[in-house]
Order: C-alpha cells, then sequence, then structure tokens
C-alpha cells in the first residue's frame, strides 16, 4: 500500500470516526439554537483537523523510519481530480437537499447540520474513490 492509499485510509476513518461521534452527539443534546450546536459543530471540525494532522504526522514517521520518500506524479494528480469530482457530485446533491429543506421550513440548525453532513458525506467519498481508484490501478 502506497503512501497516498495510507493518508486516503487514514482520513476516511478519521471521518467516519468524527462524523459517527458528532451525529451521536446532536442526538443526545439536540441543540434548539445555532449558538447551542456551533459549539459541537467547532469541536467537531477541530477534532477533524487534528486527527488527521495526527495520522500524517504518524505515516510521515512511519516512511522516514523505513526510508521511503513520497513522491506526486500524475497519475496521483490524475485520481485526486477524477475523486473530487465524484466529492463534488455528493456535495451538490446533499447542499441541494438542504435549500429543499429550507423551503419545507426546517430550522437554522437543522439546515447546518444537514449541510455540515453533506460535506462530510462529499469528502468521505473523496477519499473512498481515491482509495477504489487506487486499487483498480487506474
Amino acid at each position: 500500500m502506497s503512501y497516498r492509499q495510507k493518508q486516503a485510509a487514514a482520513a476516511l476513518v478519521a471521518l467516519g470516526v468524527v462524523g459517527l461521534v458528532l451525529m451521536i452527539r446532536l442526538i443526545q443534546l439536540a441543540p434548539q439554537t445555532m449558538w447551542a450546536a456551533f459549539s459541537i459543530l467547532l469541536q467537531t471540525g477541530l477534532a477533524t483537523i487534528l486527527i488527521t494532522i495526527a495520522a500524517g504526522l504518524a505515516l510521515r514517521l512511519h516512511l522516514r523510519a523505513v526510508g521511503e520518500r513520497p513522491g506526486e506524479d500524475e497519475r496521483d494528480v490524475l485520481l485526486d481530480l477524477r475523486s473530487r469530482r465524484n466529492a463534488y457530485w455528493f456535495a451538490t446533491i446533499g447542499l441541494s437537499l438542504v435549500i429543499v429543506q429550507a423551503f419545507r421550513g426546517v430550522s437554522v440548525v437543522g439546515l447546518a447540520e444537514s449541510a455540515l453532513g453533506a460535506f462530510l458525506v462529499a469528502e468521505a467519498v473523496r477519499h473512498a474513490s481515491l482509495l477504489h481508484y487506487y486499487r483498480r490501478g487506474l
């Protein structure tokens, strides 16, 4: 497994864990105002960033111990562009559903949670697509 595959797998696991914790916390606490939900959303964003940084650092240290140097070539760029294309489709669909919810009268907190969920799903699709494309050998 290459460095890019390990990086995508670590990010996918981090997004899965953080998304699951976010969903559980939002269900348990059921915030009624945007300010009450803001701290939960901020903590989730910071946790995602910290977990991703920690995983990237661990991978870099592992590569340093093995003596391998990660490089980027045209294939990596092409696979990243393809996976981002897939993620943008999911983000577009998710944000379109947020607009539909706005017309149906969903609260501001519900709209923010739905938008965040759409971005989390899109990012998970990006990393899963990247793993899939690397395994297919495109």
